[in-house]
């Protein structure tokens, strides 16, 4: 059983695709 503070699959993925975008960006510049 996940803790209610956990964020759902979905929102969790979708952060770390963008801090993983972020990054590549920040890196590429």
């Amino acid at each position: 059983v996940e803790p209610p503070s956990a964020p759902p699959p979905a929102e969790a993925a979708a952060v770390v695709m963008v801090v993983q975008f972020r990054s590549l960006r920040f890196r590429n510049t």
